[in-house]
């Protein structure tokens, strides 16, 4: 591979390396070091190195140290998730040199399952003033807070136009953290790719949701929205609500929704029936969906026009167990009433069936008596 890079290195514009769950080292870095300082000409490199224990902050100085030469990159994507040598050090080392660079439009990393903690978010703030797209992974980071969330400071990323966070499992995370993650998303006016994710987050409720709603319903250039909050049982009803809320606004221009609320209790039937209805009212531009939650299995539709149909079809369930629930809740007359009504509405029907069971065979008596007097 070092030769055909040799060879191409003049004019190579973009490199992509993955190591996932390898046994590279410190030593192979330093070669990925070499190889960065002979390919100047580069403006996207991609380095995974996924579950790759072995690698410490010594690894990720010399890849540093290589990227530093690139002075013409735009697009960079840095993977050591769960990597768990790596600390708030090198993070500030990759920080100051990713702000070096003039051109640079879009960074994504992961530090999953690493020793990174408040302070190493905060050295990535440094970088997001031009960028177009930013996204990072903290999956498992236990060392992360709400005050990593202000660290950050994403109202000073302000020409985003893709976004990701991921705090999997944020056992410190509270609603304060996301009081002020929705001051900050409130003024990334420009979004149009939304991933938030934070699920297994015990502590937040719909104290910290609802004003999380308010500020995604100020990017209304937002086309793709991805949430995942499953498992965060202090989610409520109300936040279901609020939800719908989201959706009524951002539903012309959303082509995709990709929302995940397992073991929650953001949605009931009276919600349900609601997002159905705003999805086939208002989501005309939509392509493709999935949600999850205690009442959705999972829905993944493709094309207007199975939209329309499956939603049509679910409302009408929907409703079906709204009517049952009024039965059973409602006072006695009404009840009566209504029983009646479904009593005299199968009496129609049945009449109905009857009565064209009736002309059939009235219509096959007609015609035999016409074809035995042709006979005579």
């Amino acid at each position: 591979m070092s030769e055909k890079l040799k060879r191409k290195g003049d004019s190579l514009k973009s490199l992509s390396l993955k190591f996932f769950h390898g046994g590279l080292t410190d030593i192979g870095m330093k070669a990925v070091q070499e190889t960065l300082e002979k390919l100047v000409l580069l403006q996207k490199v991609g380095l995974k190195f996924t579950g790759c224990l072995k690698i410490t902050n010594i690894g990720l100085k010399f890849i540093t140290k290589g990227l530093g030469t690139l002075t013409l990159l735009r697009e960079i994507c840095i993977y050591f998730g769960y990597c768990h040598r790596i600390r708030d050090v090198d993070v500030e080392e990759f920080g100051k040199v990713l702000k070096g660079f003039k051109y640079l439009e879009a960074v994504r990393v992961d530090f999953s399952r690493s020793e990174v903690t408040d302070a190493g978010l905060g050295f990535l703030r440094e970088i997001g003033k031009d960028l177009k797209t930013f996204e990072a992974n903290f999956r498992l980071c236990s060392g992360i807070t709400d005050l990593g969330l202000e660290n950050l400071a994403l109202r000073e990323f302000v020409s985003l136009e893709t976004l990701g966070l991921s705090f999997w499992d944020g056992k410190q995370m509270t609603d304060a953290g996301l009081s002020i993650l929705s001051e900050g998303l409130g003024k990334l006016v420009r979004l149009q790719n939304l991933r938030i994710e934070f699920p297994f987050c015990s502590k937040i409720t719909d104290k910290g949701f609802i004003p999380l709603c308010k500020a995604f319903q100020k990017l209304v250039l937002l086309q793709d929205f991805e949430l995942d909050f499953s498992f965060c049982s202090g989610l409520t009803r109300l936040g279901g609500t609020q939800l719908c809320e989201v959706l009524k606004v951002l539903g012309p221009s959303l082509k995709r929704i990709w929302w995940l609320f397992e073991n929650c209790g953001l949605f009931s039937d009276v919600e349900l029936k609601l997002f159905y209805e705003i999805l086939k009212n208002d989501c005309r531009s939509l392509e493709k969906i999935q949600v999850k939650s205690n009442h959705v299995q999972g829905i993944i539709l493709y094309g207007k026009r199975n939209i329309r149909y499956t939603i049509c079809r679910l409302s009408r369930e929907t409703v079906a167990r709204l009517e049952e629930r009024e039965l059973a809740e409602g006072d006695g007359k009404k009840r009566e009433e209504k029983k009646e009504q479904m009593k005299r509405s199968r009496f129609d029907g049945f009449k109905r069936l009857f009565g064209c069971f009736v002309k059939k065979r009235n219509r096959k008596e007609k015609d035999r008596g016409i074809a035995m007097n042709n006979q005579l």
